[in-house]
């Protein structure tokens, strides 16, 4: 067995900088993976707050049909108006597409509108507009 006693001071001194450097090291990494997740964490935590205020806005519309005091069309281009105007972050905005992948309104381009996107893939190849619409077929919170 080696004793650390009896070796030279400058390979001591060696092996105790690699421990503290892999102990850097590993603190280093720890702390980036934390911070990523922090951050995905509180990312999340924002699109949730940002949907429910969605939700509200579109829920005073509905009220407003229910009572009688707009019709479902009214009520239907007055809550795409206010969710157009809307943005959060430096180019985020709502969109709205149906089941059938129509983009009913799209605030950052309002040519998509009215345009059927099923079955369309991005320059990767990744069908984006049929993912959207399985996640909010599915249960839960699409």
């Amino acid at each position: 067995m080696i004793s650390f006693q009896k070796m030279r001071v400058s390979t001591r001194l060696a092996v105790a900088g690699a421990v503290v450097l892999l102990g850097l090291v590993l603190i280093a990494t720890y702390t980036m993976v934390q911070i990523r997740s922090d951050a995905e964490d509180a990312h999340r935590t924002r699109i949730k707050d940002i949907v429910e205020v969605s939700k509200g806005i579109v829920a005073n519309y509905q009220k407003l049909e229910a009572d009688k005091k707009l019709t479902t069309e009214e009520a239907q281009l007055q809550a795409k108006e206010a969710l157009r105007t809307l943005r959060f972050g430096s180019d985020d905005y709502f969109f709205i597409y149906d089941f059938d992948g129509r983009a009913i309104m799209v605030a950052g381009n309002a040519k998509m509108e009215g345009n059927i996107f099923l079955g369309q893939t991005d320059k990767k190849g990744f069908k984006m507009w049929d993912a959207i619409v399985e996640v909010g077929k599915g249960p839960g919170k699409g």
